[in-house]
């Protein structure tokens, strides 16, 4: 059973590359290492790598 990156971004299928592509912006500036506090950082990269991951899957496949 695979990763549905589209519910990690928390985009619909539907999205276009520019709303994927600022849903990343957010997500990514939200899990920054920088933003968290010492105590929850694991669990933020954990999903940093994640939504870096999901964002890198689907930007390459919406090229068409």
């Amino acid at each position: 059973m695979g990763k549905n990156y589209y519910e990690i971004m928390g985009v619909s299928p539907k999205a276009s590359n520019p709303e994927i592509a600022q849903r990343f912006r957010v997500l990514a500036l939200t899990y920054h290492p920088k933003r968290q506090t010492p105590g929850n950082m694991a669990q933020s990269n954990f999903k940093l790598a994640e939504v870096c991951e999901a964002y890198e899957v689907l930007s390459n496949c919406k090229i068409i």
